[in-house]
């Protein structure tokens, strides 16, 4: 009977623990962010919104502890996270050896791999980064494929301006594409796939880089590891690739 009692009071135990570690234990997460950077975290009529936004509100709805947010321009996003009282800094931070000194990251949420698509006829081969830079490229203006062109190749010399076409809506991108005016275009990969199925396009390259957003915690905090399990079941979920493919499409 005494080892049948021991038996329950460990169960007991164990499932205690197993629910405090689903649990926060704080009465709010105060969150330091920079709004600078479409569409992970902007500003519209405002109000913030942006895929960052959408992924602490599920956090938010998990923990059942609300999220308050206090922005920053991200050259001072960083300083004021490490002097002030915040939780959390978020904003399109890159999760780098150095900082990782100063901070604890989050698993990543987002990988920065961007697609190029063509039409199916003529076909064209694109065997390099450098590939593209031959053709007219369209991208969407205020994305990250646009960053990525301005920063990889642009700042470079390697891309003429002027072989890079500009749209604001995803609609004038592909049938600028189907109607020739641009040999290529430019989406993020996951993006870039739904793309290509629903208008029979043509995957030609992908350019995997080694940059990867995170949620920022201090050294050592308590609140990262429960965090961190329920961003591995949000980013896997359907919710979540709904809401990624609703900011990027």
């Amino acid at each position: 009977m005494k080892k049948i009692l021991i038996a329950v009071i460990t169960i007991i135990t164990l499932l205690n623990v197993m629910s405090c570690a689903e649990q926060l234990r704080v009465s709010e997460l105060k969150v330091a962010i920079s709004p600078d950077l479409f569409p992970f975290a902007f500003t519209e009529r405002d109000t913030l919104r942006g895929l960052e936004i959408e992924l602490l509100n599920l956090i938010e709805k998990r923990f059942k502890v609300p999220v308050n947010f206090t922005a920053f321009h991200f050259s001072q996003l960083l300083e004021n996270f490490h002097n002030d009282d915040f939780d959390i800094a978020v904003g399109g931070v890159t999760i780098t050896e150095g900082r990782r000194e100063i901070f604890d990251f989050s698993m990543p949420y987002y990988d920065a791999t961007q697609t190029v698509l063509a039409r199916t006829s003529p076909a064209v081969v694109i065997d390099s980064l450098a590939g593209i830079t031959r053709h007219r490229i369209g991208v969407l203006n205020s994305s990250t494929s646009l960053l990525f062109l301005e920063n990889s190749l642009m700042r470079n010399r390697m891309l003429s301006p002027n072989n890079v076409r500009r749209f604001n809506n995803k609609n004038s991108l592909i049938s600028a594409l189907t109607a020739g005016e641009v040999n290529l275009i430019l989406l993020e990969n996951s993006v870039a796939e739904i793309v290509a199925k629903r208008h029979g396009l043509e995957i030609v390259y992908t350019h995997y880089i080694k940059e990867q957003y995170g949620l920022v915690f201090r050294k050592g905090s308590l609140i990262l590891p429960p965090i961190d399990r329920a961003l591995e079941k949000i980013l896997n979920s359907d919710e979540w690739k709904e809401i990624k493919s609703s900011f990027f499409l």
